[in-house]
This record gives C-alpha cells, sequence and structure tokens, in this order.
C-alpha cells in the first residue's frame, strides 16, 4: 500500500515546488530594473512607486483585491482544466458570456436582494459553463482541440456581447441617449453589498475566497476531483482503470466555464453595475497567467492572482510618479511567464523530482488500480 506522507514531507514538496515559481518572479524583477535603467530611471524608485501605488493606503490596497477577483476566479477555471489534462484558453470568453447574463437578470427580473443576488450569479456562472460546454461537446463528439475552439470561442463572445450591448439591450435614457455602448443599469437588489461600511471592497472577495476552497477541496478530496487529476495525470491508466473519460472532460469543461461566468458576474454586479462593452482589460489572459505560475493549483493561483493585480495596480503609481510607463509591467508579467512555461529554473529540484516521481510511481499498486476501477 502506499506509505501516507508525513505534514513534514508534505511541506517539504510543497516548498520545493515553489522553487521555480520564486525564482521566476524576482529574475524577471531583475530584467526589469534593466529595462528602467536603459530608459536612465532610477529602478529603485521605480519599484519603490510600484509598492506604494499597490500597498501606500488603505483605498489603493483594496483597489488590488478587487482585481484580483476576476483574476483568481478565472484562474481556478483554468487550474480544473489543466488538472484534468485539458488546455482550454476560454476564460476571457467565458467572463464576457457570463457578464452579460448577469446583466440582463440583473435589471430584468426585479425579485428581493436576498434570492436577486445568488440568482444573477447563478445565470452568470451557468451561461459561462454552457458556453464552456460547447468546446466540451465538440472534444468529446468530434474530437475537436479544447485549445483550438475555447480560443477562438474567446473572440466569438467578445464580439457577440459587443454587438449586443451596441443594438438591442444598448441603455438608451435621458443620461445616455444611446452614446455609450452599455445596458440597464441592474437593479438595487442585484448589487453586492460592500464587506465594510466605507471600503469599496464587496463581497465577491469572499465569494473568491470561498471558490478557492471549494475547488482545492473538490480536487483534492473527493473521488471526483481524484478522477480529474488521473485523468490529468495519465488518460490510458485512467480509462484502463475503469474512469469515464468523457464524462470526466464534460464535467472540467463546465465547471471552468462556470468559475469563469462567475467572474465575469462578479465584476458586473460589484463594480460596474451594468454590462459595459469591453469592460474587461484582459482578466481572462491574467487568469490564465496565475494559473501557470500556481502550478494550476489553488492555494498557487490564490497567491499568483494577488501577485499580478497589486502589479498591475502598482504599476498605475509608478507610471504616474516617474517616467517609467505602465506598460513595464506587461514585461515583467510576460518575463515570469516565459521562465515558468519553459522551466528555466527547473533543473534546481531535478533530483527531489525525480525521486518524488519514481516514488509515485511505485506508489500506483494494485490496490490503486481497484480503487480507480470503484470509481
Amino acid at each position: 500500500m502506499r506509505k501516507v506522507k508525513s505534514w513534514k514531507q508534505v511541506l517539504a514538496v510543497q516548498a520545493a515546488s515553489m522553487i521555480s515559481p520564486v525564482l521566476a518572479v524576482l529574475v524577471s524583477l531583475l530584467v526589469g530594473a534593466l529595462i528602467i535603467l536603459a530608459i536612465g530611471e532610477d529602478p529603485v524608485n521605480a519599484y519603490y512607486q510600484m509598492f506604494r501605488g499597490a500597498f501606500g493606503d488603505v483605498e489603493t490596497f483594496v483597489s488590488v483585491l478587487q482585481r484580483q477577483v476576476p483574476l483568481l476566479l478565472t484562474g481556478l477555471g483554468y487550474a480544473v482544466a489543466f488538472q484534468s489534462g485539458l488546455i482550454q484558453l476560454g476564460g476571457e470568453g467565458q467572463l464576457y458570456i457570463g457578464a452579460f447574463a448577469a446583466a440582463l437578470a440583473g435589471y430584468l427580473i426585479p425579485v428581493p436582494a436576498w434570492l436577486h443576488i445568488p440568482l444573477a450569479l447563478l445565470i452568470g456562472a451557468l451561461a459561462g459553463s454552457l458556453y464552456s460546454g460547447i468546446a466540451g461537446v465538440l472534444r468529446t463528439k468530434y474530437d475537436v482541440s479544447e485549445f483550438l475552439t475555447t480560443l477562438m470561442m474567446t473572440y466569438i463572445a467578445s464580439f457577440l456581447t459587443s454587438w449586443l450591448v451596441m443594438y438591442p439591450f444598448r441603455e438608451r435614457t435621458a443620461t445616455n441617449p444611446g452614446l455609450a455602448a452599455q445596458t440597464m443599469r441592474i437593479l438595487d437588489t442585484a448589487k453586492l453589498p460592500r464587506i465594510w461600511p466605507g471600503v469599496d471592497l464587496h463581497i465577491g472577495y469572499l465569494i473568491g475566497i470561498a471558490a478557492a476552497v471549494l475547488v482545492w477541496f473538490f480536487l483534492f478530496r473527493t473521488r471526483t476531483g481524484y478522477t480529474f487529476r488521473m485523468t490529468g495525470f495519465n488518460p490510458y491508466f485512467a480509462e484502463y482503470g475503469g474512469i469515464n473519460r468523457t464524462r470526466t472532460i464534460m464535467i472540467a469543461m463546465l465547471l471552468s466555464g462556470a468559475l469563469s461566468g462567475l467572474a465575469g458576474s462578479i465584476e458586473v454586479l460589484g463594480v460596474h453595475r451594468r454590462f459595459v462593452d469591453q469592460f474587461s482589460p484582459g482578466y481572462g489572459w491574467d487568469g490564465l497567467a496565475a494559473a501557470i505560475l500556481g502550478g494550476s493549483q489553488p492555494l498557487g493561483t490564490f497567491v499568483a492572482s494577488f501577485l499580478f493585480s497589486a502589479l498591475k495596480t502598482g504599476a498605475l503609481g509608478m507610471d504616474r510618479n516617474t517616467m517609467v510607463p505602465f506598460e513595464l509591467r506587461n514585461v515583467v508579467q510576460a518575463t515570469i511567464m516565459f521562465f515558468v512555461a519553459a522551466n528555466i529554473f527547473g533543473s534546481i529540484g531535478f533530483r527531489r523530482s525525480k525521486r518524488s516521481a519514481k516514488a509515485e510511481t511505485k506508489g500506483v499498486t494494485k490496490d490503486d488500480s481497484s480503487a480507480v476501477a470503484s470509481v
């Protein structure tokens, strides 16, 4: 039987897995410092202004937390797909579909607040889930790569919602006679309440934390989550052990899309209070980066989404107070992703990883195969 790891072994493995991402972040900041020097600015002052822009006062820190929510939820959606062996890139499109559906539910359904908020969130998550499910059907029925379908469907969702908000659902009132491409404002009963009075942070942040905990529990403490990870680790062994790959793929795609749709719903109900054309500055793509940097782990995705949110918020302060442009943040984030994706620093923990891989291989016994077959 497989030997149960002690908490010290678990912590050691987790710490070893963080070496590569941490080094990637540090080296990327160094690359950014060299670029700042090349344009004749002081990198110490630039990074100080970036830090102040993200953590200088309560207002900026709240902005970091608020911007983290869509990155976290879309990142969790990607993490679920990646754990299942799926390369789905449609988080941005699913976010737009979920946001638009939540906006319609927010001003078309007059119900009490205790029902309106969860109903609008559920409708947005369901819309994102169904939109993602299209790619799941294409994968399971016709063996069409979800990599291509979800990527193309992202642009379809962006252009479709733009058309919808520009024409049939465009707000035309005395205050906005068709000038701005946006829907009607949601009803007060659909607005997400603030966590603390006077602080512009809505309960969507708590929903994001709860989602991260639930995704972790689902992936690592449930039988279905085990089938997800087994399918992602070795789909042929999983199928040999009796796991229904078609069912696993469909559930993973639906759950992944639901999380991204929930991200869009929270942005509409908690921030914009209506659907605004092209409101996302790339939340879905930043969520993808967070999932990759976080190793497709819920906790890692939470930390990475906070980091990227802080970079984006802090870069605004750096842009205001120095001659260093905001786009430096994009350079730093892209460099981080380059190092992580290329596994430049993976050789540092090579021996440890090799030993872990051997231990995992030895741990797959007949008892494990029968456990899979019983799922």
